[in-house]
């Protein structure tokens, strides 16, 4: 089964031989709540779940005129099954493959070279099933002066000093709250649904703007299919800071504050790991344990780097200091820690063999090394490695 490619057919009428219509929307990620399915509320709900465990199943927005019925008894391949839900899913992912086939369109033919596109941008996104991400933030010196000092008129590198002084004194750190942050650097892995690394990029380089920063992060897990997101306590820190960075920029994110699902399938609840797998939760039972050492100590324990030289206390200090491109080597770093935590983890849940993790950590250090001539932080990363070895009998 395929996945349309929204850049190139979004919002266009597709039609069939046999006269129905279907709008291709750019909510093909997700069944829309009009699609008219004469069959049980029962029926409905086994129909989402199984979408939500195909990713690459096409989904397509129902003409409202266009009954469920209509569908199966005059859709172009036969069924098998007496599942409705499966019925249905058969008979669009064939009927989107003899469109792609045909090109036809009521409104606008389709050309060959649209399809090949079309075909190829299909097979790379489908490949994306894991997004594996961290972020490194800033403190907003004028924000930080308006909320906590606003009769002073602090200027903004004045405000975050005495608000790091004040945080030192009295928790011992000095970490602002994520209300006042913003994104200075987000670096994201791709990972396809065997847990092979596909690629690793921070977003808006050289530039690394934080508006940029935040509308690319949005906009790129919609542009791969809402792929899961794979975290080290994202949900408690890499998450909120990009979700207040579209509250305060104006960017919509529908599919990810679908608070009219239920609470479970919610993509924010904090135990739906098909949308988000925060591995802090998972390793810390949700907090339930306390995690000393945190993703140093996790990275650490595999034989993996680990913070070697940086840590995320030295960010808004480096930024001060005009050292963006570290900041986002940083960045990486930690992205490939996170990367071979999440499949020490696979290991754990039983989704792969301990051979099988040493395959991929094994193929993965081979591309760091082909890649460290561009990326020199690479190099650096490599220098710091460990090979696991398993415990002697």
């Amino acid at each position: 089964m395929l996945i349309i490619d929204d850049d190139h057919i979004a919002n266009r009428q597709l039609s069939t031989s046999s006269g129905f219509q279907f709008t291709i929307d750019r909510d093909i990620a997700f069944l829309d709540r009009d699609l008219r399915l004469s069959s049980s509320s029962d029926q409905s709900r086994n129909f989402q779940k199984l979408i939500q465990c195909n990713r690459r199943l096409i989904l397509i927005r129902s003409c409202h005129n266009v009954s469920f019925k209509q569908i199966c008894e005059n859709g172009p391949c036969s069924f098998d099954s007496t599942d409705p839900a499966f019925r249905l899913s058969l008979f669009l992912a064939d009927l989107v493959q003899a469109i792609l086939r045909s090109g036809a369109t009521t409104s606008h033919a389709m050309s060959g070279s649209d399809r090949r596109i079309l075909m190829s941008n299909t097979d790379r996104k489908s490949q994306v099933q894991y997004l594996v991400f961290d972020i490194e933030a800033i403190a907003d010196g004028a924000l930080v002066s308006k909320v906590r000092y606003p009769k002073e008129r602090l200027p903004p590198a004045e405000a975050i000093a005495r608000y790091r002084g004040e945080l030192l004194a009295d928790t011992g750190k000095d970490v602002f709250p994520v209300t006042f942050m913003l994104p200075i650097s987000v670096a994201v892995a791709k990972v396809d649904a065997e847990y092979r690394l596909i690629d690793l990029v921070v977003l808006d380089s050289p530039q690394f703007r934080p508006h940029v920063i935040a509308k690319n992060f949005w906009q790129g897990w919609n542009h791969y299919g809402r792929p899961t997101l794979v975290s080290f306590n994202g949900r408690g820190y890499d998450l909120p800071v990009l979700e207040l960075a579209a509250y305060r920029y104006g960017y919509s994110v529908p599919a990810w504050f679908n608070m009219e699902a239920r609470s479970y399938e919610q993509a924010r609840n904090r135990y739906n790991s098909e949308t988000h797998l925060d591995l802090f939760d998972l390793i810390s039972n949700f907090g339930a344990a306390r995690l000393s050492g945190g993703l140093n100590l996790l990275a650490n324990l595999i034989g993996k780097p680990g913070k070697a030289g940086v840590d995320g206390s030295q960010v808004q200090d480096m930024y001060d200091r005009g050292e963006s491109v570290a900041i986002n080597d940083y960045c990486r770093c930690d992205v490939l820690d996170t990367y071979f935590v999440f499949l020490r983890t696979r290991v754990l849940l039983g989704k792969i063999t301990l051979e099988t993790e040493h395959e991929l950590v094994a193929s993965t250090k081979k591309w760091l090394e082909e890649q460290s001539a561009a990326v020199p932080v690479y190099a650096h990363y490599l220098s710091h490695w460990g090979d696991w070895q398993p415990p002697v009998e």
